[in-house]
C-alpha cells in the first residue's frame, strides 16, 4: 500500500516539475519568438533577441517602412515577423505606435472596399494582439 502511495506522489511531483518547466519557457509568443522568414526583407534588426532592435533605426520611418514591406510581400510569415519587429520598435514611442495602428486600419478599410481586405485585416489584428 505504501509503495502505491509513493508512486502516486512521485508521479504528482514529476507532473508538477514538468508543468513549471514549461511555464518557465513561456513568454508572449507573438513578441518573444522570432518567425523564420529566411532572407525575406523586413525591418532592420541587430539581434533577434526581442529586447534589442537596431539602435540606429529612425522611428519616424516605422509606419512607412512597415507598410511598404507588408504591401510588397504576400507571405503571412513575413507579415508576422515584420509586425513583431514593428511592435518592439513602437513600444519606444506611443505616438508612433498609434500612427502605425491607424495607418494599418485605414489600409484594411481601403482594401476591404476593393474586396481584398483579408490579409490587411489580419495585419491589423496581429499588430493589435502583439
Amino acid at each position: 500500500m505504501k509503495s502505491h502511495a509513493f508512486s502516486r506522489f512521485a508521479v504528482g511531483v514529476a507532473a508538477l516539475v514538468l508543468g513549471f518547466s514549461t511555464l518557465s519557457l513561456a513568454g508572449p509568443p507573438m513578441i518573444c519568438h522570432a518567425v523564420n522568414i529566411g532572407s525575406a526583407q523586413t525591418l532592420p534588426w541587430v539581434d533577434l533577441n526581442y529586447r534589442k532592435g537596431s539602435g540606429s533605426y529612425d522611428l519616424i520611418n516605422l509606419s512607412q517602412d512597415t507598410l511598404s514591406i507588408l504591401d510588397s510581400n504576400p507571405s503571412v510569415l513575413v507579415h508576422m515577423e515584420t509586425l513583431r519587429r514593428a511592435t518592439i520598435y513602437a513600444r519606444q514611442d506611443s505616438q508612433i505606435a498609434k500612427q502605425l495602428l491607424l495607418r494599418l486600419h485605414a489600409r484594411a478599410e481601403s482594401a476591404s472596399a476593393d474586396g481584398k481586405g483579408a490579409l490587411a485585416w489580419f495585419d491589423v489584428g496581429y499588430l493589435t494582439e502583439t
